[in-house]
């Protein structure tokens, strides 16, 4: 049975509750704002998938060297990763069917936030790949520079967007802008696979200081990023987005570790983080969250002189309805 790390459940916690308000925020913002938001939305787009790959890098180190045989280990994430990425796709697809939408799950390239579970696949995949490099300096050097030129090429890619007619075409585009988001996910996966070796080493002050250097690092580039959607690689900037996510996300991993071995845990962070897959998949279905705002728009116009609170209670009625969904979902026997 694999060891379960209390501390990377609630890393997850914190990036999926980022997930979550990025979305919740960009839809407040983009509809008659009640504060402006663009701000925090961008500052949390920057890390808060690369998270999960940075996690995940840390749970491969764990592993035996058998369980890390690229076919073996490939096949097992496919076996627990794509079925998710089936259901909720089709959940997604009967409320819009299209041409469009299709060819999106059949590439890979997903529908909403659904586009994670390949890339994460595909990422981890492509990092055992890398690893196989045998150095420590060659592998970061491969790692690194795949991934910057998979933000170059994602500009190229956007800029030829709109000549895209045959389907065949836009299928190949789609499954091109996929292997550009696994370029740039192996690197985040590589990160938490180094995280795990240097914790291995370093001592109580060394960690402290590299946290600090982390965190002081992706707050400075991370707020310096203007535009970093990676669903369609849209980078701006990406030498400070490549920075500032590995950064942040290696820093979150190096407190919550901290804190774990100071016996400091936060078990509702934990609960939200080990329930992380489904809030990814299901926090965007059922109109939850336009609702929510709509509600919050109401409460609004009959307290005009309360709209800063207004907005919060909007927030934490999302995510009330957002964990809501999760325990009828639970309760109905889906097994995650």
């Amino acid at each position: 049975m694999n060891k379960r790390y209390e501390f990377v459940d609630n890393v997850k916690g914190i990036a999926i509750i980022s997930v979550v308000l990025g979305h919740l925020f960009a839809m407040v913002s983009g509809s008659d704002p009640m504060v402006e938001l663009d701000r925090p939305v961008r500052f949390l787009s920057v890390y808060e998938l690369a998270v999960f790959f940075v996690v995940s890098g840390f749970l491969m180190a764990q592993k035996e060297p058998e369980g890390l045989d690229f076919k073996h280990y490939t096949v097992k994430r496919f076996k627990r990763l794509m079925p998710v990425y089936l259901v909720f796709s089709l959940l997604y697809l009967f409320q819009e069917i299209s041409l469009t939408n299709t060819l999106h799950i059949v590439t890979g390239f997903g529908i909403s936030v659904l586009w994670f579970l390949p890339t994460l696949l595909l990422g981890e995949a492509l990092w055992l790949l890398v690893r196989r490099l045998g150095r420590t300096w060659l592998q970061a050097a491969a790692s690194a520079s795949l991934a910057a030129a998979a933000c170059v090429c994602g500009s190229f890619m956007r800029a030829g967007e709109r000549e895209a007619g045959a389907l065949w075409l836009q299928a190949v585009g789609c499954v091109f802008v996929l292997a550009l988001r696994a370029c740039v996910g192996q690197l985040f996966v590589g990160v938490g696979y180094a995280l795990d070796g240097f914790l291995k080493k370093a001592g109580g002050r060394r960690t402290a200081l590299v946290t600090a250097l982390c965190l002081a690092a992706g707050i400075s580039c991370g707020l310096a990023v203007s535009t970093a959607d990676w669903r369609i690689m849209n980078i701006e900037e990406p030498l400070l987005w490549l920075t500032g996510a590995a950064a942040l996300s290696a820093g979150l991993v190096l407190i919550f570790y901290s804190l774990e071995k100071r016996r400091l845990r936060v078990p509702a962070l934990g609960q939200i983080g080990r329930e992380s897959l489904l809030i990814m998949c299901t926090h965007l279905q059922f109109g939850i969250m336009p609702l929510c705002i709509s509600l919050g728009y109401q409460a609004s116009a009959a307290s005009p002189h309360a709209k800063s609170y207004v907005l919060w209670g909007t927030i934490l009625l999302s995510l009330a309805a957002v964990e809501t969904v999760l325990v009828l979902i639970k309760r109905h026997g889906y097994k995650y």
